[in-house]
């Protein structure tokens, strides 16, 4: 690459260890070898560098990590590792090869093509992992996409191991609340478009409810407030029941042993977080309000403990206690429930009890679901102002609905997050039965406040009973 001749790749660790010939090694290993890819997501400054610097420099004994970094020379890494270093023509890094067997290099020239140049890079030895570092504003959901289109994914030679959510644990809650723009926050997007208009929280959600894991880094900076520690517990449980959540400092986490529990392929769902096959009881003429205990307690007891050369303990600084989302989300009050109908909105209906009420709360000098929880963005005042509001509670919802009249068979996807609200098109409902199916996350809701102001918004027709809405406890 840049120019520079490649140098020949290094046997790997294992080979040199046992003394075998190389080739031997490589074709023993690709014998069983299958990759898997791990993306790190997240804002700049969340931690993603400096959870690669932990990752490669206390890869266990006999293990090959390949990292796709955006900038090389910001991962630190122990100079003693280093083996060779490759250089473009302008200088910069492209690529680190490790004593050890692991391997960095920079994505800047596409990830396809640094991911397959990262393998060809190993000669005839394969990864173990390979890791990626995506850019401050890369959506979880397209960086799935995008490593299920690799080459090699497709023909079978590696395999998604995890998308990793990587959060700032002091920031996280005013990154929640903020009404500013991506464009307006290079601190955390680096060199995205400065005209770029999508709030930071709307790309902040979709980052956490595409994830498969969360990392809250930096939870040194709250330790003076374990409340607030444990209520960001509870609201990532609330928008990500799925993902196993891990808390922890200067990326210090055991990221392979999390990604070996990790199920990527079963977080294909609905918008609203449910399962397509699922029956939500939209049969007709029949009224459903069912409920739903899903309230499992999460038992995350990480003993990352190990010896120095002298049998002294030492832990890498991962999670070492336990802590139970479920039980953080009762303490603080956080649920859920989804709202489902078959007659659609009626749209000044929907403009006057339901959108005026959400924008009100979205105005606010703070919002009132926040308030308590060691937020720094308003007072009880503000609370109090939107206390007969029945959205203020409301933190988070999504999924699809429908208006009557000529826009009856257009499906739109409703998304609602802090500041942030948008009706998008999304196609035809075709072959499915249109319907309202919004999921709504908040802290302490007035559930039937909610439903009753989305009923006085949709359009009465004969015959069909409209609404039926389900509770559901998300663990």
């Amino acid at each position: 690459r840049g120019g520079q001749e490649a140098k020949q790749a290094a046997p790997p660790a294992c080979a040199r260890a046992s003394g075998r010939p190389a080739e031997a090694v490589w074709a023993a290993q690709d014998a069983m070898a299958q990759p898997k890819v791990i993306a790190l997501c997240g804002f700049l400054g969340a931690g993603k560098t400096t959870l690669l610097s932990h990752l490669l420099t206390h890869c266990p004994q006999g293990m090959r990590i390949g990292v796709i970094a955006n900038d090389v020379a910001a991962v630190n890494i122990d100079a003693q590792l280093v083996q060779s270093v490759q250089q473009g023509s302008d200088g910069t890094i492209k690529s680190v090869q490790l004593d050890n067997g692991c391997a960095c290099c920079t994505g800047s020239e596409g990830l396809a093509e640094a991911f397959d140049g990262l393998l060809r890079g190993m000669g005839h030895c394969t990864f173990d992992y390979v890791v990626i570092e995506a850019t401050g504003v890369a959506e979880a959901g397209q960086m799935r996409a995008v490593i299920e289109e690799l080459s090699a994914v497709k023909a079978g030679n590696a395999t998604l191991g995890a998308i990793v959510g990587v959060l700032d644990a002091r920031d996280f809650l005013a990154q929640y609340q903020t009404a500013e723009t991506l464009g307006q926050r290079p601190d955390l997007t680096g060199d995205a478009d400065p005209g770029l208009n999508r709030l930071v929280v709307d790309l902040l959600v979709e980052q956490v409810e595409n994830a498969d894991l969360l990392v809250i880094n930096k939870i040194d900076l709250l330790e003076s407030d374990a409340s607030q520690l444990d209520a960001l517990d509870a609201i990532l449980a609330g928008l990500n029941p799925e993902a196993e959540a891990v808390r922890t400092t200067f990326g210090k986490v055991d990221l392979l042993e999390m990604a070996k529990d990790a199920h990527p392929a079963a977080r294909h769902v609905t918008a609203t977080g449910h399962d397509h096959d699922q029956d939500h009881g939209h049969d007709q003429g029949h009224d459903h309000g069912h409920d739903h205990d899903h309230d499992h307690e999460v038992d995350h007891d990480h003993d990352c403990a190990s010896r120095d050369e002298g049998g002294e303990e030492k832990h890498c600084g991962c999670a070492q206690h336990k802590h139970k989302p479920a039980d953080h989300k009762s303490r603080f009050g956080i649920d859920s429930f989804v709202f489902l109908s078959k007659a659609p909105f009626h749209g000044p209906a929907l403009a006057q009890n339901v959108l005026k009420r959400m924008a009100a709360v979205q105005q606010s000098a703070s919002l009132p679901a926040f308030v308590g929880f060691g937020s720094s963005c308003g007072t009880s005042e503000s609370k109090e102002d939107l206390v007969k509001n029945p959205f203020a509670q409301v933190i988070r919802s999504k999924g699809f609905m429908f208006l009557g009249g000529a826009q009856a068979s257009r499906r739109m996807y409703w998304s609602h997050a802090g500041r942030h609200f948008g009706v998008m098109p999304k196609g035809e409902w075709e072959d499915d039965v249109p319907r309202q199916e919004l999921v709504f996350i908040g802290i302490n809701m007035d559930k039937a406040a909610i439903t009753a102001a989305l009923e006085s918004a949709l359009q009465p027709i004969s015959g069909l009973s409209v609404t039926c809405a389900a509770s559901h406890s998300r663990h």
